[in-house]
């Protein structure tokens, strides 16, 4: 079976040591540390106020598009339940695997919904990745959002 192509060419940031200051650096995190041999999932980044990264949440074969925003709300949650929100707050980055198609007009709507969500648990939603067969969209600039890095 062929090795799916990297999205990234940047250096790995290591983990509680480098910040993730790029896009390019956020998507070589989530090449090494996403599932293979490919499959549907949904990747959650957590980092701390100064965007190093501490966790990452694999959520496999989720049942549909909109379990993203379960995947906001949990990791949003225990974000806040661990000290990483408060007035220098944590930021996520979120990465969803679709083998089978890319990002969605209904993908605005989510990123909206997954934006408020992590501010109500006191957490910025830095970036939402739709990483499909025709390469890496995010729904941010679907959205007309600009860029948070």
């Amino acid at each position: 079976m062929p090795t799916p192509s990297r999205l990234s060419t940047h250096p790995t940031p290591r983990a509680g040591v480098d910040p993730i200051l790029t896009a390019e650096a956020a998507l070589a995190v989530i090449d090494i540390a996403r599932s293979q041999p490919e499959r549907a999932e949904h990747l959650c980044i957590l980092l701390d106020d100064e965007r190093r990264g501490h966790a990452i949440v694999s959520v496999v074969d989720p049942p549909d598009d909109d379990s993203v925003l379960a995947v906001v709300d949990t990791v949003g949650g225990a974000c806040s339940l661990a000290g990483f929100a408060g007035d220098d707050p944590a930021s996520i980055i979120v990465a969803t695997i679709r083998p089978d198609g890319g990002a969605s007009d209904c993908d605005i709507v989510r990123w909206e919904l997954a934006e408020i969500t992590a501010a109500v648990h006191g957490v910025v939603l830095l970036e939402w990745f739709v990483i499909g067969p025709d390469g890496v969209e995010c729904p941010r600039e679907l959205a007309g959002r600009p860029a948070r890095w």
